[in-house]
């Protein structure tokens, strides 16, 4: 397993798609940065509030570079090859999730560094070490067990074509999945509404808001919102509101990618074993 490792890095660091993946993700997140810097300047709204908005869409550059990675073992024949030279299924998809868990870092590094245009804008975080440190190990490993899940889709497709198809749909899917709870979850209890009066403009009384999610459905929405990973990105990006909340689970999200992850590549390497590789 060490030498598919050697040649599996050796193979990503002169990859033109990653290069090219990494240097998109980093002028997108500068960019974004800087337009939220420029308007967001002089305000008092903290760096955090706008740092990781790029954490929603990560997720698409992640489905794009892994699914074309890994479908071209399928589509060039790579995984039979590996296989006539003795290598075993366990050693090729473990050796091809510890690149993708590689490659999904590296994307995000690129995220860190080109949200970092803001902080002339915004000065630095008011989360503390310990917020920072949290937020950014929630970050890098809800790409990390994402990355298990795309090499678990790209494991099933078993084609290039049809693993990018299959891993931009769960991408969408999971974000939709997460956007609906996480928008039902900032629905308010009761709600009021305004009037035209001779008086003027007049707020009616609070009445209860029909889409508010009571319990038990609202302790799931949360726990769901916190496990996903396309959840914990939404979270970020609404940091400092959640806080507040009391929606954001930190403990729960770094266990949630942990087992996600696990989950993902024991069922991708038991589909893996039993796969005809024609």
């Amino acid at each position: 397993m060490r030498n598919l490792l050697s040649a599996g890095f050796s193979r990503l660091a002169k990859s033109r798609l990653l290069h090219l993946t990494v240097l998109a993700v980093l002028i997108i997140a500068a960019w974004m940065m800087l337009i939220a810097g420029r308007s967001a300047a002089g305000t008092g709204s903290p760096l955090e509030n706008h740092y990781f908005d790029m954490g929603a869409f990560e997720g698409i550059f992640l489905a794009a570079f892994l699914a074309l990675f890994i479908g071209t073992d399928y589509s060039d024949g790579v995984l039979r090859n590996r296989l006539m030279v003795g290598r075993t299924r366990k050693e090729i998809y473990l050796s091809n999730a510890v690149l993708c868990a590689a490659a999904s870092l590296a994307i995000t590094a690129a995220w860190w560094v080109g949200g970092l245009t803001g902080v002339p804008y915004l000065g630095w975080w008011t989360l503390g070490t310990r917020g920072v440190l949290l937020t950014l190990a929630v970050s890098a490993l809800s790409a990390v067990s994402f990355s298990a899940l795309l090499l678990l889709a790209s494991t099933i497709s078993g084609s290039k074509a049809g693993a990018a198809v299959t891993c931009m749909f769960l991408w969408l899917a999971l974000l939709l999945a997460a956007s609906g709870m996480y928008n039902a979850l900032c629905e308010p209890e009761m709600y009021s509404g305004m009037v035209i009066t001779v008086d003027g403009l007049q707020m009616t009384d609070p009445a209860p808001n029909p889409a508010y999610v009571a319990e038990p459905l609202r302790s799931v929405y949360r726990a769901l919102v916190n496990i996903l990973p396309t959840g914990q990105m939404i979270l970020l990006a609404n940091v400092t509101s959640q806080s507040q909340e009391g929606i954001t689970n930190y403990p729960l999200q770094i266990a949630a990618s942990v087992l996600l992850a696990a989950g993902a590549t024991s069922a991708g390497l038991a589909i893996f074993r039993r796969r005809d590789l024609k």
